[in-house]
């Protein structure tokens, strides 16, 4: 893709619009060139493409989104679950209790109290 403006003279300054700029950063990203050459053949300063490939970069558009940093927010973790089968002969048979409730039946059957 070619670019439809005209190369400036360094002694010509010209405002480009934002679609301006955005033809221009297409046009510079399809020829496959490196910026300084694209800007040299051109006569488009460096700086100016540099600038709109920040302004025009879609992560960029507010200074919340410039950030270097992203958002991480902690997930309580499910309880942990021990399931726990014992069984002792026919007499006694315990299924599905979890730890903490295995830790105060043992307590119980020995008597502790704290």
């Amino acid at each position: 893709m070619s670019s439809t403006l005209p190369a400036l003279s360094p002694e010509h300054r010209h405002r480009y619009t934002l679609d301006e700029a955005r033809a221009l950063v297409s046009d510079w990203n399809a020829s496959g060139q490196t910026p300084t050459a694209w800007c040299a053949q051109r006569g488009i300063p460096r700086t100016a493409l540099s600038s709109w490939r920040r302004r025009l970069a879609p992560h960029s558009a507010t200074a919340q989104d410039a950030s270097p940093f992203i958002e991480v927010r902690r997930i309580d973790p499910a309880p942990a679950v021990s399931a726990l089968r014992l069984e002792l002969g026919d007499r006694i048979s315990v299924t599905g209790m979890a730890l903490d409730q295995v830790v105060q039946l043992v307590q119980a059957l020995r008597g502790d109290r704290s």
